[in-house]
């Protein structure tokens, strides 16, 4: 990881430069000092260890295992974008150490669990985006204090109940997607 100790953008698409490799291809660009890969198999611990990293752009590839709790460590972190990949498991318990993301978008994945309440301590996310993930449960009253949020998508996933009366406070909210056909009663948009 010495090599990549300075990237701050590692972006991979699913469609490489060199198609016909099956496992990590990587190209460092220097100059835009960013990472282009197309990926298989697990997200490694070693994503820890990349310290300036700002945007994980890991869109459309083949990537399997859980989330690594070492990407909390990443605290320069403005921006993950994770799918479609194969991602199981949930997310790290300490996902609320990213205190600078903006924009989390983790959707058609084989994820678990719930939004854990770490979550609640990312006051600048703007984005997020849970379509298809697999995540469930009540859908949790401390999303309502994330009040920079502008686009919310949780539709397709396993949440179940009402809608909490704190998501009034999500002022700034432009779109939010819930399950058409869900059990959560109240609709986003009542407010005046």
């Amino acid at each position: 990881m010495g090599f990549f100790s300075g990237v701050e953008y590692i972006r991979c698409p699913r469609q490489s430069y060199q198609q016909h490799h099956t496992n990590l291809n990587i190209f460092l660009d220097k100059a835009r000092r960013s990472v282009l890969a197309s990926l298989t198999g697990p997200l490694l611990p070693a994503v820890g260890n990349l310290k300036k990293l700002q945007n994980l752009v890991l869109a459309s590839n083949m990537m399997t295992g859980t989330i690594p709790s070492e990407i909390t460590q990443l605290t320069n972190l403005r921006q993950i974008s994770a799918g479609p990949n194969l991602f199981k498991g949930s997310l790290p318990d300490d996902i609320g150490n990213l205190r600078n993301l903006r924009t989390i978008i983790i959707y058609v994945a084989a994820l678990s669990g719930t939004i854990p309440p770490s979550f609640a301590e990312l006051s600048s996310l703007d984005t997020v985006d849970f379509t298809l993930s697999g995540l469930g449960g009540t859908l949790p009253s401390f999303i309502g204090r994330l009040t920079t949020l502008t686009d919310l998508r949780l539709e397709y996933n396993r949440f179940f109940g009402q809608i909490p009366q704190s998501f009034d406070n999500l002022k700034s909210l432009c779109e939010c997607s819930q399950n058409p056909d869900s059990s959560c009663e109240r609709h986003l948009f009542s407010r005046t």
